[in-house]
């Protein structure tokens, strides 16, 4: 069977490059055939499994950076706040500006 009509595997939380295991319990639990009807051979089950542990150990700085950035409110009013101060990128960013200001001014923060 060529490699790309393999099925995408379903990453798996027991999957990991330390623990790279995929036997056929996980062959019958995922239902891996293909739309002939055919199971790939464990060849190109492992070249998948290599491939896809791959590519989760390549993206590990996004799972790190992903709850260590602020809130997207966060980010959004810093900027917000930082085109405000600043008259080149109110107009530069205007539409942004405007669509924020509008908000902010329909509902003032307590003071």
């Amino acid at each position: 069977m060529a490699q790309q009509q393999i099925l995408k595997l379903i990453e798996m939380p027991d999957h990991t490059p330390e623990n790279p295991s995929l036997n056929e319990s996980h062959i019958a639990r995922h239902n891996l055939i293909d739309a002939k009807g055919l199971s790939p051979t464990e060849e190109e089950l492992k070249a998948e499994e290599t491939r896809l542990l791959e590519e989760y150990a390549s993206s590990k700085y996004q799972r790190d950076r992903r709850y260590r950035y602020p809130r997207l409110e966060e980010q959004l009013d810093k900027l917000f706040h930082a085109i405000d101060t600043d008259s080149d990128l109110k107009t530069k960013f205007s539409d942004f500006h405007t669509a924020i200001k509008t908000v902010k001014d329909k509902y003032p923060k307590p003071e």
